[in-house]
Parts: structure tokens; sequence; C-alpha cells
């Protein structure tokens, strides 16, 4: 049997209508020597039909079932891995683009950088697992798991930090299939780790009347209060938090030569450029 060289890991939760194009995608991208690996958190839907039927028509493709949130999932799929490289924070509602150059580039960099991080700008990680292990994992987090991963990266000592300039990916429409008790439970359960992240209750709230309609951001800012209070007494994880954005690497300066430094935010809170 061919040891595998390459892991690639995601995660899924009530995708069943995106997973199929999203995996379909990053097969293109395998390199010999590769496993896909997809922890699946507890879906309800079509998910895991989906799923068996991936990994008979893709011989890479194998899959694991275990309730999870986000942080957790992707922390299993590192333990259910046995590649060397790992290429991580991929999720089954993106459709990737060929990710060849991104990858031969990550092997180009490693011969310089030996504890190298390199990331996409939507957030894609390649790393070591050697480097993942010198980072300390993915925290047990069910939102914005990926921002204190990328800060332990920042500050681990010897661990070297490369961005590639670009997306690599874009989001796929999904329906939401969840109930409206679900989706008030999800929402409360995001501020709770918005907050042990280092947003304030103050940030997640201006968010709120940033985005929706004012009943809409009055009704977000009651289920926050939820969030606020089951966040007492529990693990904080994160710094004090400048930017509301999807994607950590927009949290830092960039200079020129695509290092990231902690220079302060690039956007302001909402996303714009300062």
């Amino acid at each position: 049997m061919m040891s595998v060289e390459w892991s690639f890991l995601t995660t899924n939760y009530n995708k069943g209508d995106s997973i199929d194009t999203a995996i379909t995608s990053l097969v293109q991208s395998l390199p010999d020597s590769s496993e896909l690996i997809v922890v699946d958190g507890g879906s309800t839907d079509e998910s895991l039909e989906e799923l068996i039927h991936l990994s008979e028509k893709h011989e890479p493709v194998e899959f694991v079932v275990e309730e999870s949130n986000l942080g957790e999932g992707r922390e299993i799929a590192v333990q259910e891995s046995s590649g060397e490289i790992l290429v991580q924070h991929l999720d089954t509602d993106r459709q990737y683009e060929d990710l060849t150059e991104y990858l031969e580039l990550y092997q180009s960099l490693r011969e310089e950088h030996e504890n190298l991080f390199f990331m996409t700008l939507d957030s894609i990680y390649i790393s070591s697992r050697d480097v993942h292990e010198k980072i300390g994992g993915w925290p047990p987090l069910g939102r914005v798991e990926e921002r204190v991963f990328v800060d332990r990266a920042l500050r681990t000592d010897g661990v070297t930090l490369r961005l590639y300039p670009e997306n690599k990916s874009e989001e796929i429409p999904t329906r939401d299939v969840s109930t409206l008790p679900k989706r008030m439970q999800k929402w409360s359960r995001s501020t709770r780790d918005n907050l042990r992240c280092g947003f304030s209750y103050g940030q997640i709230a201006r968010f709120h009347h940033h985005e929706f309609s004012p009943p809409k951001a009055l009704v977000a800012d009651a289920i926050a209060l939820k969030g606020l209070w089951d966040s007492r007494g529990l693990r904080n994880y994160g710094r004090k938090r400048h930017s509301w954005r999807e994607f950590p690497s927009w949290e830092y300066g960039i200079d020129k030569n695509s290092d990231i430094v902690l220079d302060g935010p690039l956007r302001d809170e909402f996303g714009e450029i300062r």
C-alpha cells in the first residue's frame, strides 16, 4: 500500500446540497499519494448518502461521522489522517480552483523554511504535521476557530508564516435546513465563541446593526445576550480583536514580500480599506 504524503482535511454539517461540488473540485487538485478526509459533525440531511457515494466514486475520499463543532471536527480530521503535509480549513460549501500551483509553491518555500505555515487569502492552510503540533492544533470552538488557529501560528517560536495573496475558492449557495430554534441556538453559540475569541459584545451588536434591518438587529442582540451569559467562566482563547472579518489574513498588515506582520488591521471592523 502506497504511503500517504498529503492529507486534505475538511468538515461538513448539513451541506448535502453542496458537498458533491466541493469534494469533486478538491479531488482535481489531489497529488499522488493523497487522502481527502471529511469529518461530518452529525448531519441530519442527505450528507451521509452523498459521502458514501463520493467515497465509492473517488478512492482517496474517506469520511468519519462524529458529533462535533467546527474546531473539534478539524482536529478530529488531523487525528484521522496519516499524511505528513496537512491541507486544512477546507469546507464543503466552497468550490475550489485548481490548487496545484499553491501546493507546488509550498514545496518550494519549504526548502527555505522548514517550519512553514502557508495560507491563502481565503484561509486555506498548509503545514507539516510537526508544525501543526507545534502550534497546538485547533481550538474546540464552533465558530472563529480559524482566528485562534492563525494567532497560535503567529505566536509560535520558529514557525514561519507566508501568504499566498489570492483566493482559491468561492462560496456555494446552500439552503439552511435548520429549524428556527436551531438557528437561534446556533446564533447564541456563535456569540459565545466570538466572545471567547476576543470580540466584545459591543462589536457584535455593531455588526448586527451594520448588516441587518433594525428589527432583525434587535432580535440578534437579544439572542446574543444568551451567548454572553453562556460564555461566563469558559476559557478565553483570543486577544482583543480589531476587525470583523471572516478571513483572519485580513486582520494583519501584509508587506510587499507577502509576509504577515503584526502591525494592525488593513481594514476597519466592517471590511472597508482604511
